[in-house]
């Protein structure tokens, strides 16, 4: 049985880490600094917060200018990226995305993997907008902390929601950095948050890494609308509160756009597949996930079947890994879950 994990979001050891078992603190910007936006058709218009940005420091914030272009600079391509109308400033990169996922028995208004696939994206492009190098990289994800914030519910069910990112200082030395990622409602609520570090690879040291390049077929539709790929052997075990199950053999098709040229499953498939053992236990009916850490030791490739876990630690909160079939750890996170009394459209 795998043991159960804390994440730390900074590991001990990292020439950048916090305290060993302290918890992540969110930076004072969070709240204050990231401007609000409204959505009127194809344009972002500023409104209310940049007055307040204007005041403290005396000077117009950062004129935003087109940044598409950053797409370019990512590993990841479409379908997996769904972002749009990508601008920036001299320290933040903006976007805009649409609701696509299916949710099952969550009741969020987005999906957890749906909002963690474009907020993970909108990280990359802000560390590319920071990376001095104009060149191709690969960002790869490997530890974050997400985190729910509870909006008004009559204007929490946006099909819209805008993207802010910056990142926390520059490209470490050992080729890391990090990201603060914020989504908001189409009305300007804050929605969630994102803290997330990534390895940055250049292009001939990523596909060296992974063993060359690949064909990647081209999808039928958007593989990522419905990320439930098959589970098999599926068992819960009341005694030991857990719950494990074999994903189903995945096809390059299944993991489009995540990487070009090599095909690898994404963080969100695999995290919402693990998510559906939640569903195994007989008191989890809808629910909403609060927070969520997670860390990634290994990728998943095509054709592999890992093994998925889920332990209970405590009434709501569970802790999830993968491994491969060799019983090595892939991935892991730990997730705290509310029970939602109200249901939620799917």
């Amino acid at each position: 049985m795998p043991k159960p994990f804390t994440p730390l979001l900074f590991l001990p050891g990292d020439p950048d880490s916090v305290k060993s078992g302290a918890r992540s603190q969110w930076p004072a910007r969070t709240e204050s600094a990231c401007d609000c936006h409204r959505w009127r058709g194809d344009t972002m218009t500023v409104v209310a917060e940049t007055e307040s940005e204007i005041n403290r420091s005396g000077n117009r914030p950062s004129a935003r200018r087109d940044a598409a272009y950053l797409l370019e600079l990512i590993g990841e391509t479409r379908p997996y990226v769904s972002v749009e109308h990508i601008v920036a400033d001299d320290e933040r990169v903006f976007g805009i995305c649409r609701r696509q996922q299916q949710r099952y028995r969550e009741t969020n208004t987005l999906s957890t993997s749906e909002t963690a696939r474009i907020m993970a994206v909108q990280g990359c492009l802000a560390a590319a907008h920071r990376n001095p190098v104009r060149r191709k990289h690969y960002y790869l994800a490997v530890k974050g902390e997400y985190r729910w914030t509870p909006v008004e519910d009559l204007l929490s069910h946006s099909e819209e929601f805008l993207l802010a990112a910056w990142t926390e200082g520059e490209i470490s030395a050992r080729q890391m950095v990090t990201a603060v990622v914020e989504c908001r409602t189409c009305h300007g609520q804050l929605y969630s948050t994102l803290r997330c570090r990534y390895l940055v690879l250049e292009e001939a040291a990523f596909f060296a890494s992974m063993g060359g390049r690949s064909d990647t077929p081209l999808p039928q539709g958007n593989p990522y609308r419905d990320p439930r790929r098959r589970l098999e052997g599926v068992r819960y075990s009341a005694g030991e509160a857990r719950t494990e199950a074999r994903l189903g053999r995945c096809t390059a098709a299944d993991f489009a756009g995540h990487f070009d040229g090599c095909p690898l499953c994404p963080v969100s498939i695999l995290g919402d597949n693990m998510v559906g053992l939640l569903e195994a236990f007989p008191d989890i009916s809808d629910f909403y996930v609060q927070r969520l850490g997670f860390w990634c030791k290994g990728a998943v490739g095509v054709g592999e079947s890992p093994r998925l876990s889920c332990l209970r630690e405590g009434a709501m909160d569970f802790a999830l890994v993968s491994e491969d079939a060799a019983g090595n750890t892939q991935f892991g996170m730990n997730v705290r879950l509310a029970v939602s009394t109200t249901g939620g459209e799917k």
